[in-house]
């Protein structure tokens, strides 16, 4: 039990790191769109602070709404556990 336990807490944190590779090149690729300098300057702040934080927020937060529900149920059912 202990084990399952700790292998949803391990995919978990798996997910936290799949969200920021995947936040950081979508913010990244957005700012790729963006012309003038002006707003190239902005934007990096924008994907540092705003952009970033938002996207792990949402990312992470359905990761582990999802997460929670299909490796909960494995690890309390499980009849490996």
């Amino acid at each position: 039990m202990y084990v399952c336990i700790y292998a949803c807490m391990y995919v978990y944190m798996c997910s936290k790191h799949a969200c920021m590779y995947v936040c950081t090149y979508a913010c990244k690729y957005i700012c790729m769109y963006v012309h003038t300098y002006a707003c190239k300057y902005i934007c990096m702040y924008v994907r540092m602070y705003v952009c970033l934080h938002v996207c792990m927020y949402t990312c992470t937060h359905v990761c582990m709404h999802v997460r929670m529900c299909v490796h909960m149920y494995v690890c309390m059912y499980s009849i490996l556990c």
